[in-house]
């Protein structure tokens, strides 16, 4: 996040192996959001395809780049969580974010696949993991989508769609047991 323009703080991210209670004890929270990974279904997949909702505060980014899915789900974790984080003045994603506002989720994508430098960190960023990451061209079932809580509610945010997931009030205190 720090070489996108987030100032280093108290927020990270951090790898959860099961969803498990013992397991989950051990995230420190709050947490603010929650980046997933899962195979997408062809049935899934198709079924979000063109949906747009733009009824609620919560931003979405449109994926149009393939294989920077968990990059989308990298800005939106960020661009809805601006409350929580500071962004460096003048930075890629200052400029970026700034960009976002009253934009449709289609436009939003445009902004980011026409940003060189994303393409920069995303490759940086991408060789410093453990797992070695797909090719652009490289066809792949995995999936990242984002959870956030916005205005008490929360939100699956994917590269297709936003869901309001639950009635069931939601606080960031809260989010990893939702």
């Amino acid at each position: 996040m720090n070489n996108l323009g987030v100032v280093e703080g108290p927020w990270k991210f951090i790898d959860i192996f099961s969803l498990d209670d013992v397991m989950l004890a051990f995230i420190p929270e709050p947490v603010i959001s929650l980046l997933f990974l899962y195979p997408l279904e062809t049935s899934v997949e198709n079924a979000c395809l063109g949906v747009e909702d733009n009824s609620s505060n919560v931003i979405l980014i449109k994926q149009t780049v393939s294989n920077a899915c968990g990059t989308i789900a990298i800005l939106h974790a960020i661009a809805n969580n601006r409350q929580h984080l500071s962004i460096k003045d003048g930075s890629f994603l200052s400029s970026v974010l700034d960009g976002f506002e009253n934009k449709t989720p289609n436009e939003r994508g445009a902004i980011v696949e026409s940003k060189r430098e994303l393409s920069i960190l995303h490759e940086k960023s991408a060789l410093e993991g453990q797992t070695e990451a797909p090719t652009p061209e490289s066809k792949t079932n995995l999936h990242f989508v984002c959870f956030v809580e916005h205005d008490g509610s929360l939100y699956e945010l994917g590269n297709f769609y936003l869901s309001q997931t639950s009635e069931i009030p939601c606080s960031y205190h809260f989010m990893i047991k939702k």
